[in-house]
């Protein structure tokens, strides 16, 4: 392992790079963040205000669901909200879980059709602009090392961008991440629904409710959904980056390993990514290697020889 660490540093030091974003997707990765976590926090907002209403007494005329058009964050947002029906604790979570999940779909996956599993053909999505910005940020990464690298006809960049778009399969890698953001809303919305049955059968106040239910989804935003963004981007760039070496005539590749983002080269590298130390790979062999875990930050670094 000695030997093949110091040939993975050895082939990482002949690239310059970035010590705090070795492939270059901290920004891609944050603008998406970015949009998520606002349509997830605007969920919760709703969220809260609806437990706080838990209180009220419900006559005949408010049972059911209604569609009012709520203000969250100085901005008109359609949601639909609950009432919940029932003074039974389960039916009561059970209703409020309903809700969560199409708020979630609606709010979030941008999807009127809770059952909806993909994104449906010719729609516009978000998840299909991040995985492009990701495809172009890795094309022009493997583009500028087969020049550097002296490869003999590579193409003008702007051709060869236009062909990596068609070279990739962006709406596969986009319903991936549509689907793993669909799987956490279903999985998040029967925890929401435990914790507000718990809070109704305990009798907390409908504030403590909320805080419970609040704090839930700030998890969703700061863990699963950071999670998913940012692995599915980085096998997004992984994968681009290998297919863009491969029009290049780049033959072999080994891993720009997360130990780089010690400037000095002297941290161990992610011990979880240590299979990767001074490994050579066969371009098409590595695809889908990368991540290697969740919040994987390596990529790939073509090589001559």
């Amino acid at each position: 392992m000695t030997r093949r660490m110091a040939l993975a540093r050895q082939v990482q030091n002949a690239f310059p790079f970035d010590s705090d974003d070795p492939i270059k997707m901290r920004q891609i990765i944050a603008t998406e963040l970015e949009l998520v976590n606002a349509r997830i926090d605007k969920v919760a907002s709703v969220a809260r205000r609806t437990v706080r209403t838990l209180d009220n007494p419900l006559t005949d005329a408010m049972r059911g669901f209604v569609t009012p058009t709520a203000a969250v964050d100085g901005e008109e947002v359609a949601v639909i909200a609950p009432i919940i029906l029932s003074a039974q604790p389960d039916k009561a979570a059970a209703e409020f879980e309903a809700w969560f999940n199409i708020a979630m779909s609606r709010m979030l996956l941008e999807s009127e059709d809770i059952q909806q599993t993909v994104i449906l053909p010719g729609v516009r999505h978000f998840t299909k602009s991040a995985s492009l910005a990701a495809i172009q940020a890795a094309s022009i990464q493997a583009h500028q090392r087969a020049v550097a690298l002296g490869l003999t006809g590579s193409p003008e960049l702007a051709e060869f961008l236009r062909n990596q778009r068609s070279a990739n399969p962006v709406d596969h890698i986009a319903n991936r991440q549509y689907s793993l953001l669909r799987q956490m809303t279903f999985e998040e919305g029967e925890k929401i629904k435990a914790l507000l049955q718990d809070g109704l059968e305990r009798k907390l106040s409908t504030e403590e409710i909320a805080k419970n239910i609040s704090d839930r989804i700030e998890h969703i935003k700061t863990s699963r959904a950071r999670t998913i963004v940012r692995t599915e981007l980085v096998g997004a760039h992984a994968n681009a980056t290998l297919r863009a070496y491969m029009r290049l005539g780049v033959g072999i590749v080994s891993a720009l390993m997360e130990f780089s983002l010690n400037v000095h080269g002297d941290a161990p590298p992610c011990p979880l990514c240590l299979s990767l130390a001074g490994m050579v790979y066969p371009v098409a062999a590595a695809l889908d290697i990368i991540p290697v875990h969740p919040n994987c930050q390596c990529g790939w670094i073509p090589l001559i020889s």
